[in-house]
């Protein structure tokens, strides 16, 4: 299992820049549907497996995967990688986005029914933030990798970006609902009107 998730890693960190923004495109769209049209109760479900498994899979290639370094490591500008033409720094961000997009798709709907949707998506991001400094913690205090501000940063704005994918599934299933109690009661005229031309 724990190779599986190393040659899955490693073929996305391989991905160009142009395939990891198409993939993260075509997630969204079909994430989005499949919560319109999915029964509640699936779909939350399904969506706890999810942030349960991306959780898991996070930490085990982020901490458990590393070799141990001599020295601890601290980038706190960010950005800063930005500037260096040897490296695929815009290729590394998205990437970094790319990791923590199925947190912030599948995490709104495991929280409670009862909040509203902006307080969801903040609980979110603020988990996504939280969930991703105590990796770039754990990486400095057990000398695992760098600990870098930069993808922090990157991994709460990919979150955002899956949590726009549950407001886009709110708003459109709300308008599914609208418009079926619309044609729902206009099937049950015609169904009294025809019962009824039949009594005469």
């Amino acid at each position: 299992m724990s190779d599986l998730i190393k040659d899955i890693f490693k073929d996305i960190s391989s991905w160009s820049l142009i395939k990891v923004i198409i993939c993260t495109c075509s997630a969204f769209v079909i994430y989005t549907l499949i919560n319109v049209y999915a029964p509640k109760k699936l779909s939350r479900a399904l969506n706890a497996i999810t942030l349960f498994g991306i959780v898991a899979t996070i930490g085990f290639y982020t901490i458990s995967n590393r070799a141990v370094k001599t020295n601890r490591s601290v980038r706190l500008i960010p950005f800063k990688r930005l500037f260096t033409a040897k490296h695929p720094s815009f290729k590394t961000l998205w990437q970094n986005a790319f990791l923590f997009f199925p947190f912030g798709l599948s995490m709104p709907y495991v929280l409670p029914e009862r909040l509203r949707l902006k307080r969801r998506l903040l609980l979110t991001l603020i988990s996504a933030a939280a969930f991703s400094l105590c990796i770039e913690l754990s990486q400095l205090v057990f000398k695992l990798g760098h600990f870098e501000t930069d993808d922090v940063i990157m991994n709460t704005f990919g979150a955002a970006i899956g949590t726009l994918s549950y407001a886009a599934a709110v708003k459109l299933r709300e308008r599914h609902d609208r418009i079926r109690q619309v044609i729902e009661p206009s099937a049950d005229s015609e169904d009294e009107k025809i019962a009824f031309d039949s009594g005469d």
